[in-house]
């Protein structure tokens, strides 16, 4: 059997931003906000990170990044930088 390791990789990345997102409590809509969503469904998107079915923009990864004050590094690979 062959493994997608495109899904394997956004459902890492996706791992990650859930771990993140609920040690602080959030909701996906409050983090979806956080990062300057408005629209009225912003939780979706966060949701499809956190499954594996997309996975965020360079500039949302810098965003997360920032945010939670983690290496962009630690997001894509579970590693911190250096």
């Amino acid at each position: 059997m062959r493994r997608n390791h495109s899904f394997e990789f956004s459902w890492a990345v996706g791992n990650r931003i859930y771990q993140l997102r609920t040690a602080r409590d959030m909701s996906q809509r409050d983090l979806a906000q956080a990062l300057g969503s408005r629209s009225k469904h912003c939780n979706e998107i966060v949701s499809r990170w956190e499954r594996g079915g997309a996975s965020p923009s360079a500039e949302t990864l810098v965003k997360l990044s920032d945010f939670f004050g983690v290496s962009v590094d630690w997001i894509l690979k579970g590693e911190q930088n250096g």
